[in-house]
């Protein structure tokens, strides 16, 4: 290389200058222009080993940031992937809210010298929460009638409507 100092640059096509001089005691340097083809250099995003969205189902949507990620190369914008498993297959989503198994991947966008990349998948569980009733629990009905035939508010049900409400007084039931 004429100069030998000099960096290939960023990606692209660039056009530099060789010298040529197959025996330097029977021939002048000759200058010679050469195209040097710089490829992109490769890019990497994973998840920090610390990071983990298991939870319990609270009506709030996990939140990925740029801040539980390590990323090199690429200064392109980071994106996130929700995936939910359905019957065995990942399924996108906007968003992971409700009770299921999800899995988040990250996406790192190229720039001018570095390639796309991608994280592997972080897979993450959102259990099901125990809700707590405080609505009505006491009710009324004649002998010999069936819980199911006792009317209760939206969103409980008899854990076995088949079940007689008894003698004369006051029981309890699973609802």
């Amino acid at each position: 290389w004429k100069d030998g100092s000099l960096s290939v640059g960023d990606a692209g096509t660039h056009e530099f200058e060789a010298v040529y001089n197959p025996d330097s005691k029977n021939y002048n340097d000759l200058a010679v222009k050469v195209k040097v083809h710089v490829k992109k250099a490769n890019s990497s995003i994973k998840f920090k080993d610390d990071v983990a969205f298991d939870k319990v189902y609270d009506n709030n949507a996990v939140v990925v940031t740029e801040e539980q990620i390590e990323r090199t190369g690429s200064t392109g914008k980071v994106s996130f992937k929700f995936e939910k498993k359905v019957n065995n297959e990942w399924k996108k989503v906007e968003t992971a809210t409700e009770a299921g198994i999800y899995q988040v991947i990250a996406t790192l966008a190229g720039d001018n010298n570095y390639t796309d990349a991608t994280s592997n998948p972080l897979e993450f569980t959102i259990s099901k929460a125990n809700p707590e009733y405080t609505g009505e629990t006491e009710f009324t009905a004649t002998y010999e009638d069936k819980l199911s035939s006792i009317e209760l508010p939206d969103g409980l049900r008899w854990k076995d409507g088949s079940l007689s409400v008894g003698d004369a007084g006051t029981h309890e039931f699973e609802a």
